[in-house]
């Protein structure tokens, strides 16, 4: 069965049925363009039956699970279905109504349910490879000839308490009359401790490449995934939707961030580490995530989700409380008896959830409560400028595009100074993550000055700063 890669679009031709009619097949066709799959059938799964009523807004059919078998031969399983639009055609032949259903995922190799279990999935993640700091391709030369040697392929495994990894490389070669090619592909194996659904993987799976985009300094999203196991008769293709995420082009270890080879006998720990951290703080990682991997956003976008995603960490750390919620009840309680009676209802309600509230500290608490649990040889290249605490402009444009108070308006930044503290975000961000999952504070000082794409932004703007202040001493 052929491999199917999520940035290679594809277009089969096939037979699909709903498995619990498997008597009722309609020709069809299966497209994926990176964004969806889309089938266009000759035909409705469910076909309209006596004087039908269509009214607006009603919903439209969903299918747990869709069934097909391309003119490959190959069985295919498409999951969380929705009908997208359909025709009614009548004319000499009789009637038809073509029908057209979309789907974000799909299983290619097999006819599976959501709750079918699999004991493995193995991923390729491009420049997995460079990262993992494993030179397998060696050349050499003897009578004027040049060979090239694939070396032993290497692995290594670490182990969570849900699943063990399998880190390992493997070499894809081609070769004509012509032309010889080698490349080495970077893969990652998810094998849990009995088998599990295709949602607990794809769910594991976003942890560990959560934390190869912190290490990296770029996003590090698989392009393949492979359901494998001796209990399968053959592997199966994965099929789900990346939204926008980019390969990662790296081709050498000195452009990322923290290669495996800097991480040394701590990476299983850290491993380990952030699979145990990963459900407390999945929210504010994704969302900080999403924004360091988008490169058209506007500044003030950017700016605002970074800091969004800043408070979202601390509450997730810490409990951000200016005392404790069991004497904040009295204090409650009398705030909202204070309230006036001639106070109107709507108003009251409004009162009664500030008050509600009123026990949580301010953003500017939250950053500086950030800030405290990193070392100041982190902090400094990072802030920039004084390390104790966040910049006052961060705290106040980010409070006036959140509630327009006007007081705030005259130390909002403009737009290229958002543009600037959206690096040193980045940067901040990063950093917290890592170090809350035990990375050392040495090797994250390092990586903040090394020859990475990351680490260089944040030195060009230090320097530029630098010399700006240096010119207006002079």
């Amino acid at each position: 069965m052929a491999e199917y890669s999520l940035t290679e679009h594809f277009e089969v031709k096939g037979d699909w049925f709903l498995p619990e009619k498997p008597d009722r097949t309609l020709a069809g066709t299966l497209a994926y363009d990176g964004r969806r799959l889309t089938l266009e059938l000759n035909d409705r799964l469910q076909p309209l039956q006596g004087t039908v009523t269509i009214n607006l807004g009603d919903p439209l059919p969903r299918h747990a699970v869709v069934h097909g078998i391309t003119t490959r031969g190959e069985a295919v399983t498409l999951f969380d279905v929705w009908q997208e639009g359909y025709r009614i055609h009548s004319s000499t032949g009789g009637v038809r109504t073509p029908e057209r259903l979309g789907s974000f995922m799909a299983v290619i190799g097999g006819h599976v349910t959501a709750d079918t279990k699999y004991p493995e999935m193995r991923c390729r993640v491009p420049a997995l490879e460079a990262w993992l700091s494993q030179r397998t391709i060696q050349p050499r030369f003897a009578n004027k000839a040049l060979t090239l040697v694939a070396d032993d392929q290497k692995s290594e495994t670490t182990t969570t308490q849900v699943t063990d990894l399998r880190w390992e490389t493997g070499t894809d070669a081609s070769l004509d009359a012509h032309a010889a090619s080698l490349k080495t592909q970077g893969y990652v194996s998810l094998a849990p401790k009995e088998p599990a659904p295709l949602s607990w993987f794809l769910e594991q799976l976003l942890k560990v490449t959560s934390l190869l985009t912190l290490l990296a300094g770029h996003h590090m999203p698989a392009d393949r995934l492979m359901l494998t196991g001796e209990a399968l008769r053959q592997s199966l293709s994965v099929i789900v939707i990346r939204f926008g995420d980019v390969n990662c082009p790296y081709t050498n270890e000195r452009q990322f961030f923290l290669p495996r080879s800097a991480l040394g006998d701590s990476f299983g720990k850290l491993v380990e580490q952030w699979f145990s951290l990963y459900a407390k703080i999945q929210y504010s990682c994704n969302l900080a995530l999403s924004v360091m991997g988008e490169s058209a956003l506007w500044a003030n976008v950017e700016f605002l989700s970074l800091m969004q995603a800043l408070e979202g960490l601390h509450r997730a750390m810490y409990d951000g409380n200016y005392m404790a919620p069991s004497e904040y009840d009295t204090v409650r309680e009398t705030l909202v008896r204070a309230i006036p009676g001639t106070v109107l209802s709507a108003h009251r309600q409004s009162l009664v959830s500030k008050i509600q509230y009123g026990n949580e500290v301010s953003l500017n608490q939250r950053i500086r409560g950030l800030l405290d649990a990193l070392p100041v040889a982190l902090r400094k290249p990072i802030i920039g400028t004084d390390a104790a605490k966040p910049p006052r402009r961060w705290i106040d444009t980010r409070n006036y595009y959140t509630h327009w108070d006007e007081a705030l308006r005259p130390n909002t930044m403009a737009i290229g100074e958002m543009h600037k503290a959206s690096v040193r975000l980045k940067h901040l961000l990063r950093v917290l993550f890592l170090h809350v999952a035990g990375v050392d504070e040495n090797l994250l000082s390092s990586a903040l000055t090394n020859s990475s794409e990351v680490s260089q932004r944040l030195i060009q703007l230090n320097a530029a700063e630098e010399r700006q202040q240096n010119g207006k001493r002079a």
